[in-house]
């Protein structure tokens, strides 16, 4: 199971998007996490080059597991 959600699970210590990836076995694992908690101490002018960096890096790195570990994996 693939799951991408809006993770507020820790909201005292990071709100932002999570992707996670149960196997077969039942084994657990975070594929890709970013924390947006902090985007209100950025200056308004920063705003956007800030949240699209990181979720460029966020998409990135989802992208690359379900290339490299989903996709393989499809019968």
């Amino acid at each position: 199971m693939f799951r991408l959600s809006w993770d507020r699970r820790d909201s005292d210590h990071s709100i932002g998007f999570a992707a996670e990836f149960m196997d077969a076995a039942g084994r657990h694992s975070i594929v890709a996490r970013t924390d947006l908690s902090k985007l209100a101490e950025i200056p308004t002018r920063e705003l956007k080059q800030q949240l699209t960096a990181r979720l460029d890096e966020f998409e990135t790195v989802v992208l690359g597991f379900i290339k490299n570990q989903l996709i393989p994996r499809l019968p």
